[in-house]
């Protein structure tokens, strides 16, 4: 009167699990490599404005290309994982 699982839910169960592991540790690495990076951006638009060197205008402009290179970045990590999940996935 046990539980019946079927062993390819079973296996299916495995192989999400596997994925969504290394997918946590993909976003972990990259999330410490782009906020390194972002700090150091940050950091060095501060001190340009702070000296002159960069004006506020210039400053927005830069900026709002880096958050365009990051949604593109982002769209494409997603489009990749959506990819290799349908594909593993039969």
């Amino acid at each position: 009167m046990g539980i019946h699982l079927p062993s390819a839910l079973v296996g299916e169960v495995v192989v999400f699990g596997i994925f969504a592991l290394i997918v946590w540790a993909l976003v972990r690495e990259a999330a410490k490599i782009l906020i390194r990076v972002l700090l150091v951006v940050g950091i060095a638009v501060a001190v340009a404005l702070l000296a002159g060197w960069l004006d506020e205008s210039a400053a927005g402009a830069f900026l709002e290309q880096v958050g365009q290179w990051l949604m593109t970045g982002i769209t494409g990590v997603v489009q990749f994982f959506a990819r290799l999940w349908s594909n593993l996935a039969g």
